[in-house]
Parts: C-alpha cells; sequence; structure tokens
C-alpha cells in the first residue's frame, strides 16, 4: 500500500507527540509499504542531535506553521498552508489512505477536502480529544470556552462525517466520541498507544537499580495537569523526607509551575533532578534506577503514554489525582499500583512501598501486550480493511 500521513509533530520534534505516528510509520515501511508524512516545518539550526530520528525510508514533507494571531486565525492559516501541499501531492501522486493524526487540529477539515475532491480513502487518529476535551465543568461553562467549543465541534463532526474511519487511544475516549456522533457509531475503533519496544530492545528493567536510593521518578510532565494535586506531592515528600531521605527524578522539561510549587513548600532543590529534554531510551535508562514511578492527572478518560513506560520497568505506580478516572481504575487494576488523592494516601503509599521492600508493580505483570509493535499491528489491520 501507499499511505500518505498528515501529522504537523514528527520526528526529529523534541516532544512526546511524534512517537506514536514516528512508530507506526516505522512499522508500515517495515511491513514494505509506502510511506509519506507531510509535517510542520523542521527549526533550521536547532541541534537534533538527540531526538528521535525520521525512520529509515519515509519519506517526508514540510509545511509552514503560524504562530502570530488568535487561536483560529493561525488554525484556518495553517490549514490553508496543509490544503496547498496536499493539493500539490495528490494532483501529482496516488495514495491508497491518507491518515490524519491530530492534535494539532487544524488539519481536521482536511479530510472532508479529500474525499471530495481526491477520492481517497482517510482515517482520523485522534491522540487527543479537542472538541469533547472536558477537565473542568467550571471551565465549560465560560463564555469564551463555550463559543470556541461550539465551533471546534462543527469542524470536528463535519471531519468525523467523511472520515472511513475514526481511532482513538482509549476505551473512554472511544465511548464518548461514539455517544456524541450517534451516527457514525461504527467508524470508530481502538489503537492503544504504548511502550516503543523496538527503541528498548537493550534497556532491561531494573538494570542498574541502587536499592540503598530512594528516588521517586517522574517522565515528562509533573505539575502540567494539576498544579493542585502537584503542591500535595510535594507536601508529602517533604514530610517523609526526613525517614526515607527521598528525592525526585524529573525526566523531562522543568515547568515553572513545579518551581513556584517547591517555593511554596519549601522544597529543598537539592533533592530535586530534573534532565531537561532528552531521548526517550535515555529517559528510560534514567528511569530504571527509581524506586517508585509517579503519575499526576486528572483526565477523565485519558491514559497518557507514560503509565505504559511504568508498566515496561515494572515499578510500583503513584497515581495522584482524581479517582473516578479511567486511568485511576487502570493502575488500581495491579497489585502494587496506587491511587491517591490527598497528602495522607500520598504518604501512606509511600511509606508502604519502601518499609515494605516492594520493589515490582506486580509479579505477573505481562507488559508485552502493551507494546508498540502489538498495536502498531492492529492499526495496520484497520488501515488493510
Amino acid at each position: 500500500m501507499k499511505i500518505l500521513i498528515v501529522s504537523p509533530y514528527y520526528p526529529p520534534d523534541s516532544s512526546v507527540a511524534v512517537v506514536r505516528m514516528a512508530s507506526l510509520s516505522r512499522h508500515l515501511v517495515t511491513n514494505g509499504h509506502e510511506v509519506s508524512v507531510i509535517r510542520n516545518r523542521i527549526e533550521k539550526g536547532k541541534d537534533f542531535s538527540t531526538q528521535l530520528k525520521i525512520p529509515s525510508g519515509v519519506n517526508t514533507y514540510q509545511v509552514e506553521s503560524s504562530v502570530d494571531g488568535s487561536y483560529f486565525k493561525r488554525f484556518h492559516k495553517d490549514y490553508k498552508n496543509y490544503r496547498n501541499k496536499i493539493d500539490g501531492i495528490l494532483s501529482n501522486e496516488s495514495f491508497d489512505v491518507v491518515l490524519i493524526s491530530v492534535g494539532p487540529f487544524n488539519t481536521l477539515p482536511l479530510c472532508k477536502y479529500i474525499k471530495n475532491k481526491f477520492k481517497v480513502k482517510c482515517i482520523i487518529d485522534f491522540r487527543d480529544l479537542w472538541a469533547l476535551d472536558i477537565r473542568d465543568i467550571r471551565d465549560f461553562f465560560k463564555i469564551k470556552k463555550l463559543f470556541a467549543r461550539v465551533i471546534s465541534y462543527s469542524i470536528e463532526r463535519s471531519a468525523i462525517k467523511y472520515a472511513d474511519k475514526i481511532i482513538t487511544v482509549t476505551e473512554g475516549w472511544k465511548n464518548r466520541m461514539m455517544k456524541f456522533y450517534p451516527l457514525y457509531r461504527s467508524k470508530f475503533y481502538l489503537v492503544y498507544n504504548g511502550y516503543d519496544d523496538i527503541l528498548l530492545s537493550d534497556v532491561e528493567a531494573n538494570e542498574n537499580i541502587d536499592y540503598s536510593k530512594n528516588i521517586l521518578g517522574v517522565f515528562g510532565k509533573l505539575s502540567y495537569y494539576s498544579r493542585e494535586y502537584a503542591n500535595k506531592f510535594f507536601k508529602s515528600v517533604n514530610e517523609l523526607r526526613k525517614e526515607y531521605d527521598l528525592e525526585i527524578l524529573q525526566v523531562g522539561t522543568l515547568e515553572k509551575d513545579t518551581t513556584n510549587i517547591m517555593d511554596s513548600t519549601n522544597y529543598p532543590k537539592e533533592k530535586f533532578h530534573s534532565t531537561g529534554f532528552i531521548n526517550y531510551k535515555d529517559g528510560m535508562r534514567l528511569l530504571s534506577n527509581v524506586r517508585v514511578c509517579i503519575l499526576i492527572d486528572i483526565r477523565k478518560a485519558g491514559l497518557g503514554t507514560k503509565i505504559y513506560d511504568y508498566i515496561y520497568l515494572n515499578k510500583p505506580i503513584i497515581y495522584i489525582g482524581k479517582k473516578n478516572t479511567d486511568l485511576a481504575d487502570f493502575i488500581n487494576s495491579f497489585e502494587n499500583g496506587y491511587v491517591c488523592d490527598t497528602e495522607m494516601e500520598i504518604s501512606r503509599a509511600i511509606d508502604k512501598i519502601l518499609r515494605n521492600n516492594i520493589y515490582k508493580l506486580g509479579n505477573a505483570v505481562d507488559h508485552k501486550q502493551f507494546a508498540r509493535s502489538v498495536q502498531n499491528t492492529e492499526f495496520l489491520s484497520i488501515i488493510k480493511n
């Protein structure tokens, strides 16, 4: 097959947003398919030496993305830029299918355009929710947000109408979209995220762990999803520090909110280490040395990606956030997965893990089902059908 992927975020960008399509495109090429990717223009002069590489055999096209103006002005401008690029490509080449991976969501209207003008099969992969991404009911009813949601819903509904198939990354998201778009229920499919087993083939879980150090590890964002629960986390660690000499390792970019929380809770900066952005493989090697993996989130139906990396490492996981979420239920299903929404529960979970020398998420954890290769096989099956 000849497949055209529209993915504004794609290697060598330094973002977790690139991982899903990077892994899939590599899988497609490995299985004998011809793959081209339309992406945002690569920033000139930037050092990409430590980041994910464009998979061998993938042909890429670049599109200029806008940075000025309001959200919907930039949205419309970027859509036109991608539409013009699509025009040039599909007018000169034939493809079996176009796969549009979102967000960002300025490429969603391409689905209707491609189907009407070029009659090519079109699949939309919702890596994130857009119109239906409701995290706070109070925020939902703000006039500006409500107006923007009405516009985004209209654009999203049109794209779903014209798409041949729609893929989401969690069961909760799939069910939510089927509820809001009941006329198109038969179009929806599920392909989970996962850990990249190809890249991690030479990274062993618990390979170099120093059991004398009590390091709590966070992969990627720490306070981004909830300043409130990140604050509870730092307060709890502060309470236990004297007993256990705890340290926090963030494998990722330090957020301003995290710095402010450390200041407000008087958390000692020398007991916090942030690596800045580093490549996936090196990040996982660092995480293989921590005692506990920490995950702070409040999304109702999102699972994110780091949970799969934690499962691969087979470390105890402490989830800090709202309890009535899909992620909380998922983590609760593991022997040493802990769900906490108060400082006391966080402290008790950390104390239990360290006091009882708990080193694994569970003795019978089968992480292979969460490998990207397994999910990519499912993705390819959907594309073939």
